[in-house]
């Protein structure tokens, strides 16, 4: 019994702890981390990779739009799955950097179908590579 808990505790902490905010900062690891979080549903995790400009906000103005991204991820994500089925695993394909942008293309295993993913991502005022918006 003591085994399965151990594994229960030790596959949680590994799901968390790829959606978290720590880890390499690097273009591909935080693709890779984004696409991880969109694996699992973890819409939350995925914003929490975004570069959202909080300039001149207040703490709920951001809390409401961090809440506004993760409610279009989660309808956008699921619009996809409904279309293509689960994700059953990722790839990387390729990472271009240049100064403070980056793009990473990544290969999503779909249940139906292969699909090809273009990850933006710029350097925010403390360096750390975040997922640009898409407009």
């Amino acid at each position: 019994m003591k085994k399965v808990l151990f594994f229960a505790v030790a596959m949680v902490a590994m799901v968390m702890a790829s959606c978290s905010k720590g880890g390499d900062n690097t273009p591909r690891a935080v693709a890779e981390k984004s696409v991880e979080c969109l694996k699992n549903k973890n819409y939350e995790g995925y914003v929490d990779l975004m570069l959202i400009d909080d300039k001149g906000k207040g703490a709920e103005e951001v809390k409401s739009t961090k809440q506004m991204y993760v409610g279009m991820m989660k309808s956008k994500y699921e619009d996809k799955v409904k279309k293509e089925g689960e994700m059953k695993s990722y790839s990387f394909i390729s990472e271009d950097v240049k100064d403070s942008t980056a793009t990473v293309k990544m290969l999503l295993n779909m249940e139906q179908k292969n699909d090809t993913m273009i990850v933006s991502l710029k350097k925010d005022k403390d360096g750390k590579w975040k997922v640009k918006q898409k407009k």
